[in-house]
């Protein structure tokens, strides 16, 4: 079924989203919310998973988004959804199905629409210089995330470009990849503490998340 344009005198915007929760969802969706007062947009939230997520259950609640062909959109909003199981071709496969509506991908680069890409470097660049130069730390443990998902991928580059910067040798042991879910910061830390035996205060100073973990 293709997506409908559907005009009339208030337009529809749809949003998707993989989840509400946190700090990063809520300033988006406040940002939404206060653009749709000011020009009188009425939102609609699709709120699933993430797209080709390995969990059996997740994709049951990706059948919301299917709705949004037959909800008389005008236009697209995507927030950041890839996590750590949709690579940029399934997620572009995703969308392909939406491009006949005007479509505004948030960190995400796609054939469809226009996107928008938020400055992970200077904020990284900061938390960085303030924990080596306020508070003198020298071993700094990481989680990072999926090599697949962009933001992640960009933080891990700047991280180990802070540490050159500030002559701090890079250690693989100090690096754990997290899964943008609750359990796998869990797991990364169980990595450091029980897997490789490091000890907090002598081998890890700080742990350093770049992930929604």
């Amino acid at each position: 079924m293709e997506a409908s344009i559907h005009h009339n005198t208030r337009r529809r915007f749809g949003v998707f989203t993989a989840w509400f929760k946190g700090d990063y969802q809520y300033e988006f969706i406040s940002g939404i919310e206060y653009e749709a007062k000011r020009h009188d947009i009425h939102i609609l939230y699709f709120a699933g998973r993430v797209p080709h997520s390995p969990y059996p259950y997740e994709e049951y609640y990706n059948i919301v988004y299917n709705t949004a062909l037959e909800a008389s959109l005008d236009g697209l909003v995507v927030m950041p959804m890839h996590a750590g199981f949709c690579t940029n071709e399934e997620f572009n496969n995703f969308l392909s199905q939406f491009s006949l509506l005007p479509l505004v991908t948030i960190n995400s680069k796609t054939p469809y629409g226009n996107a928008i890409f938020a400055d992970n470097a200077v904020g990284f660049k900061t938390l960085m210089r303030h924990l080596i130069e306020d508070h003198g730390y020298r071993r700094l443990a990481f989680i990072g995330g999926p090599d697949i998902n962009p933001d992640a991928a960009e933080r891990a580059r700047i991280y180990t470009s802070m540490l050159k910067s500030y002559r701090i040798p890079f250690n693989s042991l100090l690096v754990a990849e997290g899964k943008y879910f609750y359990q796998s910061g869990i797991d990364a830390v169980r990595t450091f503490f029980d897997d490789r035996d490091l000890r907090l205060g002598v081998d890890i100073e700080v742990i350093v998340c770049a992930t929604m973990t």
